[in-house]
């Protein structure tokens, strides 16, 4: 049997002040016998009196909210085969961690906390074994691991999860082992992680990681739907194409922050659910983190290359390669080139050297 853990709002349709049950104390059970009449076999019922639609759309900005700081909690993900191995690993912030040492680590904890539980402490415990966590410390991080029956799956957290981050957790581990049931028996004798590639896309849609990732705009937004858009979508809109003029993609944080400060009054919690709403609409589209990674390597190259051709005007090794690479440039390409020397030798006559640099 799948169980499933429902938000559901609901309108009884009685005026509590001449409920004939009693208000509040008979509301958990009223509910409940009428989900039990609708065939909804409901065994744990957590009753919440909301005042009004503005007070539940407080709780729904409120709930993404929680969601996008979950979703910066997490630093790594790692998935262990249960002798230890890694199944896959995925660096999620900028500061990936050795996954090879860390799984040797997480295996030993959890060989220890296993051998640690006595008889009784398993028979007491509510959930089979195969829904088990381990909650342990890695240097400055937290690590969250669900015990699956094939796997073992790890969060690197900065802090320790929240409970709806468990819950994903637990919705990951699941869904992972039945799509991936026989990859991971054949991993341990044949140790093929490349057949686990796939499954960064289930992670970016369990986790939602992708809104971490450097975002922008579809190219085809239909105008009926840019007329549509609301005070807040249509401030987004506009100021994110304000940061796109400087880069060809922005952060959440950066729009956050940004029109914030321009409509004032509005909460950020408000916003980041327009943002939100905007992304699943397909309004804003996510940029995966190879995109920034190799964004990162291209403006290294580049300066690795500009500084190569400053220290060969300013050491005057081989003036010749500099006329041959000359040749071939563009004219465009050339002028660009001359432009760059002349403000290297300024730079260079500013700091004393240029003298250096001539002869």
């Amino acid at each position: 049997m799948t169980y499933f853990k429902l938000i559901v709002g609901y309108e009884c349709g009685v005026d509590k002040s001449v409920c004939p049950y009693g208000y509040p104390e008979y509301c958990p059970k009223c509910i409940a016998e009428r989900f039990n009449k609708s065939h909804f076999l409901v065994e744990v019922l957590e009753v919440r009196e909301e005042d009004s639609e503005e007070k539940r759309q407080e709780m729904n900005y409120r709930y993404i909210w929680r969601k996008y700081h979950d979703i910066l909690n997490i630093r790594h993900i790692i998935i262990l085969s249960k002798n230890g191995l890694p199944l896959f690993n995925m660096p999620v912030g900028d500061h990936p961690i050795d996954a090879a040492l860390l799984s040797g680590f997480i295996q030993a904890n959890v060989i220890f906390s296993s051998d640690g539980l006595t008889e009784t402490d398993r028979k007491e415990t509510k959930r089979p074994f195969d829904q088990k966590y381990y909650e342990f410390q890695y240097k400055h991080f937290n690590i969250l691991l669900r015990e699956g029956k094939l796997c073992r799956v790890c969060l690197i957290l900065d802090s320790k999860a929240s409970e709806n981050l468990r819950e994903s957790l637990s919705n990951f581990t699941a869904i992972f082992e039945e799509l991936y049931a026989k990859e991971i028996l054949k991993f341990e004798t044949h140790n093929d992680a490349a057949v686990f590639d796939p499954v960064i896309e289930l992670i970016e849609k369990t986790f939602e990681i992708y809104m971490i990732y450097p975002q922008t705009f579809s190219a085809q937004i239909p105008p009926l739907v840019i007329e549509n858009m609301d005070l807040i979508q249509e401030a987004i809109y506009e100021y994110g194409k304000d940061l796109l003029k400087e880069k060809s993609y922005f952060f959440i944080p950066n729009i956050l922050n940004k029109t914030s400060k321009i409509l004032g009054v509005i909460s950020q919690e408000e916003i980041l659910w327009n943002i939100y709403q905007m992304l699943r609409e397909n309004i804003i589209i996510s940029k995966d983190l190879e995109f920034q990674r190799d964004e990162i390597e291209t403006k290294e190259q580049e300066i690795q290359e500009r500084e190569y051709e400053l220290r060969k005007i300013v050491e005057m090794k081989n003036i010749e390669e500099i006329m041959d690479e000359s040749k071939t440039m563009t004219p465009e390409e050339a002028e660009k080139r001359m432009k760059l020397y002349l403000k290297k030798g300024e730079k260079a006559e500013k700091e004393g050297a240029y003298t250096l640099a001539l002869n």
